[in-house]
């Protein structure tokens, strides 16, 4: 794929990220009801950056997982059913 359009996707994701983010505020429980604003708009992603590791670590080993298991089979992605 052309890497202007990989470079113009980016853009749009950030463009609707920063759209997003500026209206959420990530809050924690910290008693009887109360609760404190840990991070809003963009240092959000600063917070959860842990989180967000695991899901690319796990999308990626699941990825893998799904490529060998094709790869044994001798088939491609679009015979995977026959």
């Amino acid at each position: 794929m052309c890497p202007a359009i990989y470079l113009g996707l980016i853009a749009l994701a950030l463009y609707y990220s920063a759209a997003r983010l500026d209206q959420l505020a990530l809050s924690e429980a910290v008693g009887d009801g109360q609760w404190v604003q840990v991070a809003s708009g963009w240092a959000i992603a600063t917070q959860l950056w842990p989180l967000l590791l695991a899901v690319m670590l796990l999308a990626s080993g699941l990825t893998l997982f799904v490529a060998r298991r094709l790869h044994a089979r001798g088939g491609r992605a679009g015979e995977a059913g026959r």
